[in-house]
């Protein structure tokens, strides 16, 4: 799997690709395979990844050193947050890196549990999703085969009330568009992606008098593995910002 880095100033943040960092025993940390989710860990030197899964390359004695943390742990698995320092620092950093990974813990595990479990047979409680995803200010949906929520961020709440554009979500919060244009491209584009015909679907609703602009962007929801039968599987919904087009 992939490591993907990203510098963000004195300090540089790792964390994997679209299943996260998966290390086993002959990893980059021998006892690994042993800690629970939730554990933090010394990272003496930079991982380094090559193409192909689980092969593990020794750092060189002028890598970083820092910390991570288990986000989850199954057998022979565990996916891993980790935050380094700059090269050539020694541990200066670590004592700092294991403090603030030791009080993001919990809101990193939630998030990493609803991204990584979202669509699949691990899926976390409504109230898990909708916990993480009111930390957004852009609007997010999880719909059912039926078009109606079966979680949603406050944002979309707020979005719904916009009656230029959707009409009241009645039982189940069902999503309704306002237009009935919008409401066949939202249903076209949901039946694509559920039959294989399309990975994602990008669009804009104008509402009833087309006055107005609504990115939106539909996918399906979860992820390589353990995923739920198609005609159960959710939809992801992203909405952007509202565009007066008048």
């Amino acid at each position: 799997m992939t490591l993907g880095v990203a510098d963000v100033g004195k300090a540089t943040l790792a964390v994997g690709g679209s299943a996260g960092n998966s290390f086993d025993e002959a990893g980059p940390c021998g006892g690994l395979a042993s800690l629970a989710a939730g554990s933090i860990f010394e990272i003496d030197g930079a991982p380094e990844w090559r193409m192909a899964p689980h092969e593990w390359v020794p750092p060189e004695p002028s890598a970083s050193c820092g910390a991570g943390l288990v986000l989850e742990a199954r057998p022979g698995l565990r996916w891993v947050f980790s935050a380094l320092g700059p090269a050539g620092a020694g541990r200066s950093y670590v004592p700092a890196i294991r403090a603030v990974l030791r009080r993001l813990a919990p809101e990193l595990q939630q998030a990493f549990a609803v991204s990584h479990g979202l669509g699949t047979q691990r899926q976390p409680p409504r109230t898990a999703i909708e916990a993480a995803w009111d930390r957004l200010e852009t609007p997010v949906m999880l719909l059912r085969a039926d078009m109606s929520a079966e979680a949603m961020n406050v944002a979309a709440e707020e979005l719904l009330s916009a009656r230029r554009l959707f009409m009241p979500p009645g039982p189940g919060h069902r999503l309704r568009a306002a237009s009935p244009a919008d409401r066949e491209r939202l249903l076209q584009a949901a039946e694509r992606i559920r039959g294989g015909l399309r990975k994602r679907a990008r669009l804009v609703l104008t509402g009833r008098r087309r006055d107005v602009a609504l990115p939106v962007e539909l996918s399906l929801a979860g992820g390589t593995e353990g995923h739920r039968p198609g005609d159960q599987c959710g939809l992801l919904a992203v909405f952007g910002e509202i565009a007066d087009r008048r």
